[in-house]
């Protein structure tokens, strides 16, 4: 999308509006190295708040959230943009973190299940990553991809225990 119309509609829809708007109108199509990234960013927390308080579907926003940020990684390894990964991944993290936590806290096991399975499948597209990112020799980049790795690890860890109960 054009960075223009982004600060066009932002113009004519007002500050408080336009985020929320960007994500769910441009969201997916909207890259880390896009001026309106961090607009759609805004757009996206703003959402994620608001279902915190009931309004949308909270756990299936943090799924979306996650996997938009693997996507991202991706996007800015074919795009040579990976000074961007490595909040990238701190992102998704912390995102991974709220999801765990939120399923723990309301002992949605069937859902535990399905996000097992989700970062199982994260996890082999991040190791991926990372063997493509020992060629090229990105240290700060490799360390964050082995700290996700690690994260998604004690996650499905954590995941398993509370099923075993």
């Amino acid at each position: 999308m054009n960075p223009l119309l982004v600060l066009l509609l932002l113009a004519i829809l007002g500050g408080a509006v336009a985020p929320p708007l960007v994500d769910v109108a441009y969201g997916d199509s909207i890259q880390p190295d896009n001026p309106a990234y961090t607009i759609e960013k805004l757009g996206e927390q703003i959402r994620l708040w608001l279902a915190q308080y009931g309004v949308g579907n909270y756990t299936q926003l943090l799924e979306q959230v996650l996997e938009e940020r693997l996507t991202e990684t991706e996007y800015c390894i074919e795009h040579n943009c990976t000074d961007k990964i490595p909040s990238l991944l701190d992102d998704y993290n912390n995102t991974m973190s709220l999801l765990v936590q939120h399923l723990l806290k309301h002992n949605k096991t069937q859902l535990l299940n399905q996000i097992k399975l989700k970062l199982q499948q994260h996890k082999q597209r991040i190791q991926h990553i990372l063997e493509t990112q020992i060629t090229t020799g990105m240290s700060e980049v490799q360390i964050s991809i082995e700290n996700t790795i690690s994260s998604i690890n004690e996650a499905i860890h954590e995941i398993e225990i509370h099923i075993e109960k």
